[in-house]
């Protein structure tokens, strides 16, 4: 019965470090697809400016 319960104790701090573990993983994860999107957005942005500027190029030719 007493190792037992050591079991269900070291069980819980174990579940604990783990969801904590989580924790951190998913806040690095976050911020690391915040940085993605970031960047895509503007390479977005730079392609529609550099077709925007193309046309107006090509159209006053």
């Amino acid at each position: 019965m007493r190792v037992l319960t050591k079991f269900k104790k070291f069980g819980v701090v174990f579940a604990i470090i783990l969801l904590s573990k989580l924790k951190i993983l998913k806040f690095f994860f976050t911020n690391y697809a915040l940085e993605i999107k970031q960047k895509f957005s503007n390479y977005l942005f730079f392609c529609i400016f550099a077709v925007r500027f193309l046309l107006k190029i090509t159209n006053n030719e």
